[in-house]
C-alpha cells in the first residue's frame, strides 16, 4: 500500500511539473514551440539577451565579449532559437550569413552595418519613410547627438503620422528601438558604453530586426541580437 500511494504522489509531482507555465525550454513536441508574432519581436529579442547572459554565468557582456567567441554566442542564440522556437526557425541562410559576420573586425563590421542598413530600409515603400530612418541611423552612430535627440526625433518624424501599409514593419522597428533602450539601460554599468552612446547599439539592434524580416519573425529576433551583441 505505501508503495502503490509513493507511485501516485510520483506521479502527480510529475503531471504538475509538466504542466506549470512558464518560458521554459520546449520539447521536440512542434505544439510546444513558441508562435512568435510580430509584436512580440522586441520582448522576444531582451530575452534572447539575457539567454546569453545566463549561459555564461550572468557574467557582464564585457566579460562574455572577452572569454567568449563571437561564433560561440551566436551558436548561444541558436540553441535559444531552437529551444524555444523549434529547430525549422533557424533558416540555414540566414545561419551562415550570422557566422560570416561573427568573424568581422569592427572597420568591417561598420561597411557592413552601412549596407544592411539602406537594404532593410528597401522593406518600405514610402521613400520619406526609409530616408527618415537612414537619418536616425546616421544620427545615432555619429556620436553627435544623445539617446534622448534620438528620441525626440522619432517621436516628431517617425510616430507622428500614420505610415499606410509600412505601418507594421516600422512597428517591429520601433519596439526593437524601445525594448533594445530598456535592455541597455538596464545593463547600467555593465554596458560597454556610457548610455548617453548606447544609441549605435541600440539602431544596429533595430536594422539587425528589419533585416531579419525576411526570415520571419524569429530571424528578426536573433538578427536583430546578434547585430546588438556585436555592436556592444
Amino acid at each position: 500500500m505505501k508503495i502503490k500511494s509513493l507511485s501516485i504522489l510520483l506521479f502527480s509531482f510529475v503531471v504538475m511539473a509538466s504542466c506549470e507555465k512558464s518560458h521554459e525550454v520546449a520539447n521536440d513536441s512542434p505544439a510546444q514551440h513558441l508562435k512568435i508574432e510580430k509584436s512580440e519581436i522586441g520582448e522576444e529579442h531582451n530575452n534572447v539577451l539575457e539567454f546569453v547572459k545566463l549561459k555564461y554565468s550572468n557574467n557582464s557582456f564585457r566579460t562574455i565579449k572577452s572569454t567568449v567567441s563571437n561564433s560561440g554566442v551566436l551558436n548561444t542564440m541558436h540553441e535559444y532559437s531552437i529551444d524555444y522556437y523549434g529547430k525549422k526557425e533557424v533558416n540555414p541562410h540566414q545561419k551562415s550569413y550570422l557566422e560570416s559576420l561573427s568573424l568581422m573586425e569592427k572597420d568591417q563590421l561598420k561597411l557592413e552595418f552601412d549596407k544592411v542598413a539602406h537594404e532593410s530600409t528597401l522593406i518600405f515603400e514610402d521613400k520619406d519613410l526609409r530616408s527618415a530612418i537612414l537619418q536616425l541611423v546616421e544620427m545615432a552612430q555619429s556620436g553627435k547627438y544623445s539617446i534622448e535627440e534620438c528620441h525626440s526625433f522619432i517621436e516628431a518624424n517617425l510616430t507622428h503620422q500614420k505610415w499606410g501599409d509600412d505601418q507594421e514593419n516600422l512597428n517591429v522597428f520601433l519596439d526593437v528601438w524601445r525594448n533594445s533602450y530598456e535592455f541597455w539601460s538596464n545593463e547600467g554599468s555593465d554596458s560597454i558604453n556610457k548610455m548617453n552612446q548606447n544609441q549605435e547599439i541600440i539602431v544596429a539592434d533595430a536594422i539587425g530586426a528589419l533585416h531579419g524580416l525576411v526570415f520571419g519573425a524569429v530571424g528578426s529576433i536573433i538578427e536583430g541580437a546578434f547585430w546588438s551583441y556585436m555592436y556592444a
